[in-house]
């Protein structure tokens, strides 16, 4: 589940402490959650529009800009890494359709001889660059890299069925959370490597169906590459935030929700 939400205390000078933990201000700002139980759901939540409200206006460049800016703007609110990842994503993926023409095969070969690359150069690997790099504190950064080692080694100790949805996992004293920031850890930690094979299938069925779709109308070709763009960048940045409640309902909402483009050729 999600982080527990602190309750209201009175000090002996009066002062109310409303704020949860994880709502201490950031840069200056404090963290939007609106009705999520954290800010990095409305995060997550906000940037599924980024692309898709690009690409529905394409052909009216101005209004584009503006409604991406401005659910670019609503996720960056949240102040979270890993909403602020997808978003960054979107953009140089549709930054690379409009200078190559949608040259989707080179970009992937691109991508993996810098992924070898980097798994051959660095010790640390191309996840833990990723998740070093791209957040906004050390802090966060740090446990984020310990939960990927330690959450690691438990779902090699439990390969197959996994460590179940109740059992707690194995990590170190000085790593003071049970959290797991990373929805794609958990789910292999909880199901073993099976469960996250099997979760991978069918993502990876439907969006196998949603690209190969063939004569679709410009306006469904159009929503389709957005569609496709927001899909990534939420596979990314679930290796760095956990979803839960509805965030997850509506991450499977919104795969399935392209699946009627494969059927409009």
């Amino acid at each position: 589940g999600g982080p527990q939400i602190c309750a209201r205390s009175l000090d002996i000078r009066g002062d109310v402490e409303y704020r949860p933990p994880y709502l201490t201000p950031r840069m200056g700002v404090v963290r939007s959650l609106s009705g999520f139980e954290h800010p990095i759901l409305f995060g997550v939540f906000c940037s599924t529009g980024f692309a898709l409200v690009f690409y529905t206006w394409r052909d009216k460049i101005v209004r584009a800009l503006t409604g991406a800016g401005f659910v670019g703007f609503m996720t960056f609110m949240s102040l979270s890494a890993g909403a602020v990842v997808s978003i960054m994503l979107q953009l140089c993926l549709i930054v690379w359709d409009k200078i190559s023409g949608g040259r989707w095969k080179l970009l992937l070969g691109i991508s993996l001889v810098l992924y070898i690359f980097l798994s051959v150069a660095s010790n640390r690997g191309p996840l833990i660059i990723f998740i070093d790099t791209l957040t906004f504190s050390q802090g966060t950064a740090w446990t984020r890299v310990n939960q990927w080692q330690y959450g690691g080694a438990e779902v090699l100790r439990h390969p197959i069925f996994g460590m179940g949805m109740t059992s707690d996992w194995e990590r170190p004293d000085w790593l003071h959370t049970s959290s797991v920031y990373a929805y794609w850890l958990v789910v292999a930690m909880r199901l073993g490597f099976p469960g996250l094979g099997a979760l991978t299938l069918a993502i990876g069925f439907a969006v196998w169906r949603i690209v190969t779709a063939k004569n679709l109308p410009a306006d469904a070709a159009a929503i389709r590459t957005g569609h496709i763009i927001v899909l990534v960048g939420l596979i990314f940045s679930m290796a760095t935030v956990h979803l839960w409640d509805a965030n997850v309902v509506y991450f499977f909402f919104f795969v399935g929700a392209g699946l009627w483009l494969a059927e409009s050729g």
